[in-house]
């Protein structure tokens, strides 16, 4: 008898687990795309949308809003602001009433329309110029309570415009949760031409020396330095002597950004000097998203009837996780640059920012504090 009862329990519990499994279902595996909605550079549409320009302006007013509100970590920021964005964008698809009024400020007052086709056009342009070698990857997924019954007018949107993973039946605080992984790699279109002892921080440190493009703009120097395989451009912001860089970010928003990109000549370089770092951040996003004004999505006062029929549900975690190495490894550098005018060292904290060498939106960024 007692064996007997151990089989049958052991049988009730298999079921128990196995039941619990097959309940995850990943709900975007079950819609294709329809080819003639979305605006895909991969379909042969390689020129942007009629909306980009304004697209573009909004996504790096939003990317510095955003990196200015993260809290402070002494070893330094990473984070990628345009995966942010597009989760935010696809978010907008569901919302409706003040939720919808607060994202839609916050992604720069765009019609949702024009959000759509502007974020599956750059998107699918930095997966149509990555490789395997090298690339910007953006996996992006929102995991739903079980309960949840997710609108197929959403799933339809997310299949056209954004190709994020929909996943339903893990237990999600708050009834959803956004996540989003993004990684990078590749190697200098022209690589460093040497190297130097020096500090950073009062700390020694080996810095890559190069000639580069020089920036300029009030409050910051910096240079630009182009990769080879991927369409992204390695920017350095050097905050002026003596200058807090925490309260450099707040102040250092989308038009000192534009200032400062729009001061590269290429007639005009710079001795440029930074350190190898590496930079990693496993980010909860929720309290930066709700200083930039996106608060009520997260609240029981969402308004996301676009989401789900018939169930209150609201975003419960804003999670990404990002990583980024500066390496030395590039082309030897065979075209000859103007005679600098000006010298960049990064001997002390700097924002670093990977941005897409069409558009300028910053796919990723952060802060180099300490090594």
């Amino acid at each position: 008898m007692t064996k007997l009862f151990s089989a049958i329990c052991l049988v009730i519990c298999a079921a128990l687990l196995l039941g619990s499994c097959s309940r995850i279902e990943t709900l975007s595996d079950n819609i294709s795309p329809d080819e003639n909605a979305a605006y895909s550079f991969t379909s042969g549409e390689t020129s942007p949308p009629g909306a980009y320009n304004q697209y573009k302006l909004a996504a790096q007013d939003f990317a510095f809003e955003l990196l200015g509100n993260l809290p402070e970590n002494e070893k330094g920021l990473c984070v990628s602001p345009s995966a942010v964005y597009s989760q935010l964008s696809l978010l907008r698809n569901a919302a409706s009433g003040s939720t919808d009024a607060e994202i839609k400020k916050a992604l720069g007052e765009m019609s949702l329309e024009n959000l759509n086709l502007c974020n599956a056009y750059f998107f699918s342009r930095l997966d149509a110029l990555s490789s395997e070698e090298s690339f910007i990857r953006t996996d992006s997924e929102l995991s739903f309570d079980e309960g949840i019954v997710v609108g197929q007018e959403f799933l339809i949107k997310n299949a056209d415009y954004y190709n994020q993973k929909i996943y339903r039946g893990e237990k999600a605080s708050g009834n959803i949760v956004a996540a989003s992984t993004v990684g990078f790699e590749d190697e200098w279109l022209s690589g460093f031409t040497g190297e130097k002892d020096g500090t950073f921080a009062g700390k020694k440190a080996t810095f890559l020396t190069g000639r580069e493009y020089y920036l300029k703009a009030k409050g910051c120097t910096g240079f630009i330095k182009d990769f080879a395989n991927t369409p992204l451009r390695f920017i350095a912001v050097l905050p002026d002597e003596g200058t807090d860089i925490t309260g450099f970010l707040k102040s250092f928003d989308g038009e000192k950004y534009r200032e400062l990109t729009g001061s590269m000549d290429i007639f005009t370089t710079c001795e440029a000097a930074v350190p190898q770092f590496s930079a990693s951040g496993d980010l909860s996003l929720s309290d930066a998203l709700s200083a930039v004004g996106i608060k009520e999505i997260f609240s029981g006062n969402a308004k996301l009837e676009g989401l789900s029929y018939g169930c209150k549900a609201k975003l419960g975690e804003f999670r990404q996780t990002c990583s980024y190495e500066l390496k030395a490894n590039g082309a030897k550098a065979t075209a000859e640059k103007p005679e600098p005018k000006a010298t960049v060292e990064l001997n002390r904290p700097f924002v670093w920012i990977l941005a897409d060498n069409e558009s300028m939106i910053p796919v990723m960024a952060g802060t180099a504090m300490r090594f």
